[in-house]
């Protein structure tokens, strides 16, 4: 009798051991898929304030002088992998120079507006957002360039690859994802000239 006792509490041993299998199964993606998640929007995040600070020091570096080369540009350009680091820089770095005329408008440019001097792109394929050369330029939040002063604008931009790629998922409850999938990212900053009239591109 107890014999046949012991053998009916390790049927339903071995049965509840099944269904903690069952479980776990069950609930072990969705753990997965959010601890994914968790790293994901922190890499992503990380790498928006890589690109944030990259277009921050390529608006002030070019910013200090009042006769800039091509060969000035490269090379800030290439600190980008410095200022990437750990991450690979993968993107576009385009500098572009915009004056408020007060007379004497490069056309078709007129007076008291601002105005795209010259655009130079050291790297990368991506086009500018704010406008081309000889163009009125298009500032993020209304920004006022002062007459008779200009301004520098770098624009980052960075071709994000998610760690973790989560395609879309279909189930019988509803489709979800796909979680962080590869966009660019983008930053821009402006950076007022240091004390000249003008700033020349040789």
């Amino acid at each position: 009798m107890m014999q046949r006792r012991i053998h009916s509490l390790s049927i339903f041993m071995r049965c509840r051991t099944g269904a903690s299998a069952l479980e776990f199964a069950l609930v072990f993606p969705l753990f997965l898929m959010i601890f994914v998640g968790l790293v994901e929007v922190g890499r992503f995040l990380y790498i928006q304030q890589k690109v944030d600070t990259i277009a921050s020091a390529m608006a002030d570096f070019a910013s200090q002088t009042d006769n800039l080369t091509r060969a000035d540009l490269n090379s800030y350009a290439s600190a980008s992998n410095q200022l990437m680091r750990p991450f690979q820089f993968s993107g576009s770095i385009i500098f572009t120079y915009v004056f408020n005329y007060q007379a004497n408008p490069q056309p078709p440019c007129g007076v008291n507006t601002p105005c795209v001097v010259w655009q130079y792109e050291p790297i990368g394929p991506n086009g500018s957002k704010i406008g081309t050369t000889g163009n009125n330029p298009v500032l993020p939040n209304n920004y006022h360039v002062p007459t008779a002063q200009g301004v520098v604008v770098a624009e980052a931009f960075y071709f994000y690859q998610p760690l973790f790629p989560i395609p879309l998922i279909t189930t019988g409850i509803g489709s979800f994802g796909p979680f962080f999938p590869p966009e660019t990212l983008y930053s821009i900053a402006i950076s007022k000239t240091r004390d000249v009239p003008t700033l020349t591109l040789g």
